[in-house]
Formats: structure tokens, C-alpha cells, sequence
């Protein structure tokens, strides 16, 4: 045997050689498939720890990125249900290992990284953070032209909480309604408010909110059976007219939604229109 080695060495160096070349493409060549995604064909996920729970909609990670959460927005700092979104995320992050997952695009403008955010419940569930954050009525669904493919999704989960009055879709005692919005680009751009109840309201801290930005309105009455006019604009606010004074649009004139919520922070009326998918 060992003088036949002897003679063959050459043979047998190169039968090593490739046979090392081999395993070698096995395991760097070829993709593997992440078992946790429902298909093969989609972004790995990242797991991390998290640093911080900075509001309803974005996470600090122990490596110092920021996490702004696909698909949802909640309150910002200091605005109603603000801070029920925020204790609700950091329950969320505390079930345990938080799990990360991409969809097209990686950042948005500011640099943050744009997550599906997932953790395991005590019993191993997998939980979509996103998703159960505008089920339980603490974030509204808002879903831009690159995660389009979940609209229905969301959308569906943001009826359900509605129809639940989950969370801030609480209804409010007073009986104000959205009945009608101009919002033809270039034009004078309003929303129509009446009050349908039989005593007049004090709209002092009342919000009208599109997707994502809201407006907070000053001290005014509307008397029953009365209508006032929200306009975007600048203008001198007069008894049936208030002004925004804002120098650009503020509904979409592709699709919206406009809440408008009493001064205690609960749903008095809510309207959607044409396609919300922004972008």
C-alpha cells in the first residue's frame, strides 16, 4: 500500500485537492435558506438586542442603530396615546429576543433602518410587533409604495381595532363629524366639520391628523347644526373658517384618511379616501 502511495502521490494530491475544493463551494457558494421566513426567497432576518424603546414606532439596538418600524405610525412625544404606544412596544421588546426583518428598502431619508419587527411569546409564537401594534389601536396603518404587497394586511388590522374602538379609536361623547374634504392640488384645500349634536363644543385641543402629521386646533365653538371650514392655508380665522397657515398641502390628493380626535384624545369621526399607500 504504502509503495503504491508512493508511486501515485501525484494522483492522489489532486484527488485531495478537489475533493476540499468541493466542500469548500458547499458551504460558501451556496445560499442557505433561513428556515424563519415562510419562503427562500426573501431578506435573512437580523436578530439583536435592543438599547432603548425611543417612542410607539422606533427602536434604539444595542449596536446603535435606529429601528423606525414598517407600515405603522403612532403619536409622537407629548400627543395623546403617545405614551400607551410606548409602554406597549417596550412589553413587546421585553418578551425577548427581538428578530428583524427587511423588506426593498433599507433606510429612509434620515438614515433610520426601515424593520418588520418580530419576538417569540412565552410559548414560542412568533409575534408580528408591527402588525399587533395597529391591532390593538395604539399605531394607524402607514404603508408606503414599498411595502404595498401588506397593505391589505394592515389595512384590515386598522378596521378590525376601529370597529373594536381598540385603543385611541375610543369613541368621543361629542357628536362632530367629517363631511367633506377638498383637496384638489393647487386649490383651496379644507375639511368640512359639523356638528351634528344639540349643545354647542369647544373644539380647544381638538387634533384633525392625516397619516402622519396633525394639527392641533385653538379655542373655538361650533353651535349645533353648524359647519366649520378647516383650510390648509394662511387666512384670518372668522366664525366659520379656521386656518392652518401652512405653506404646503396637507391631505394627499392621491388618498388619505383624516382623524379627528376630541380634546381628551378619543375618536370623534374618521374618513378615508381613494388609495392610502403613500408614495
Amino acid at each position: 500500500m504504502i509503495v503504491w502511495l508512493r508511486k501515485n502521490f501525484g494522483f492522489v494530491a489532486f484527488f485531495i485537492v478537489v475533493a476540499c475544493l468541493i466542500v469548500s463551494a458547499r458551504f460558501f457558494l451556496i445560499p442557505v435558506i433561513n428556515e424563519n421566513l415562510d419562503d427562500g426567497s426573501g431578506p435573512l432576518p437580523d436578530t439583536k438586542g435592543v438599547e432603548k424603546v425611543v417612542d410607539g414606532d422606533t427602536l434604539v439596538m444595542e449596536d446603535g442603530s435606529v429601528i423606525r418600524l414598517l407600515c405603522i405610525n403612532t403619536q409622537e412625544k407629548g400627543q395623546v396615546w403617545a405614551d400607551e404606544a410606548t409602554q406597549r412596544l417596550k412589553e413587546f421588546v421585553a418578551m425577548g429576543e427581538v428578530t428583524l426583518e427587511t423588506d426593498t428598502t433599507d433606510k429612509d431619508a434620515s438614515g433610520r433602518l426601515l424593520r418588520f419587527v418580530f419576538v417569540e411569546d412565552a410559548n414560542g409564537t412568533k409575534i408580528n410587533v408591527c402588525l399587533e401594534m395597529v391591532r390593538e389601536g395604539l399605531a394607524n396603518a402607514y404603508v408606503w409604495w414599498n411595502t404595498e404587497a401588506f397593505k391589505d394586511l394592515y389595512f384590515a388590522a386598522e378596521q378590525e381595532a376601529r370597529e373594536n374602538e381598540r385603543g385611541y379609536w375610543q369613541s368621543s361623547e361629542y357628536d362632530i363629524e367629517v363631511i367633506g374634504i377638498n383637496n384638489a392640488a393647487g386649490g383651496d384645500e379644507h375639511v368640512t366639520l359639523f356638528n351634528n349634536g344639540s349643545t354647542v363644543v369647544c373644539l380647544d385641543s381638538w387634533t384633525i391628523k392625516e397619516q402622519h402629521s396633525q394639527f392641533i386646533l385653538a379655542r373655538f365653538f361650533l353651535e349645533s347644526g353648524a359647519t366649520v371650514r378647516l383650510h390648509t392655508y394662511s387666512g384670518a380665522d372668522n366664525e366659520t373658517d379656521i386656518f392652518m397657515n401652512r405653506s404646503h398641502e396637507f391631505w394627499s390628493d392621491k388618498g388619505d384618511a383624516v382623524f379627528l380626535r376630541d380634546g381628551n384624545g378619543l375618536m370623534a369621526d374618521f374618513m378615508e379616501y381613494g388609495d392610502r399607500v403613500i408614495g
